[in-house]
């Protein structure tokens, strides 16, 4: 356990840098329960559960934090780290007494959902995606057997 103790004698829940590692390759598979209900809600549960497990003990505790990331979560994958940090974040706050309510937590996730989707969806779908393409179709015209892998 990673537990600072404050001045009046109070233990506070920290994460460590490991957690927040293993939040971040976590989200590298936020896409794999992709379903069109709830799109990357399950993925984002995925993520958080080194925080969650971290800074709840008791495993109804840890059931309602899971639950409180159920809800409808839409983001560019590779965007989803400001997301995961601010949450987690609050979700530490939560743990250690602050007054942080299953609203507040959705309502920062629900506000950066729209303009890390406005930049995330452009950049790499409509940017990059088409760049790589192009230059894998001209590597697979060369006969490059690289060509097929980067366009894919």
């Amino acid at each position: 356990m990673n537990w600072k103790i404050e001045e009046g004698g109070i233990m506070e829940k920290k994460l460590t840098k490991s957690d927040l590692f293993w939040i971040f390759m976590r989200s590298n598979l936020q896409q794999a329960s992709f379903n069109f209900e709830r799109i990357h809600a399950l993925g984002f549960c995925f993520d958080m559960v080194p925080a969650i497990k971290r800074l709840y003990h008791d495993k109804a505790e840890q059931a309602a934090a899971l639950k409180r990331h159920l809800n409808f979560f839409n983001v560019t994958p590779a965007c989803a780290g400001p997301v995961l940090g601010v949450t987690a974040a609050m979700e530490e706050a939560r743990a250690n007494g602050a007054d942080v309510s299953d609203g507040t937590i959705n309502s920062i996730k629900i506000g950066l959902m729209g303009p890390l989707c406005g930049v995330g969806d452009p950049v790499f779908w409509g940017t990059l995606r088409p760049i790589t393409a192009a230059l894998g179709a001209s590597l697979a015209i060369g006969g490059s057997l690289l060509g097929p892998v980067i366009f894919f």
